[in-house]
């Protein structure tokens, strides 16, 4: 039998063989983002109450924007 031993991504949590990828995963994450904006249907259409989009922004300004 043989043991094997894996290290897993905190944000996406795959494993990883190598501790070194692992690290470079995590490290490539985008953690600190804070909402810049969304955008919503009117109730008339969606009456969930949910965005339709929303605008995300780094620490260092880049945006982003995610579509449901």
């Amino acid at each position: 039998m043989r043991e094997k031993k894996l290290y897993t991504c905190e944000f996406c949590h795959t494993d990883y063989a190598e501790k070194f990828a692992c690290k470079q995963c995590e490290q490539n994450h985008k953690t600190n983002l804070a909402i810049k904006g969304m955008r919503f249907k009117p109730i008339t259409v969606d009456a969930s109450g949910f965005p339709i989009s929303i605008t995300v922004v780094t620490d260092k300004g880049l945006e982003k924007v995610y579509h449901c």
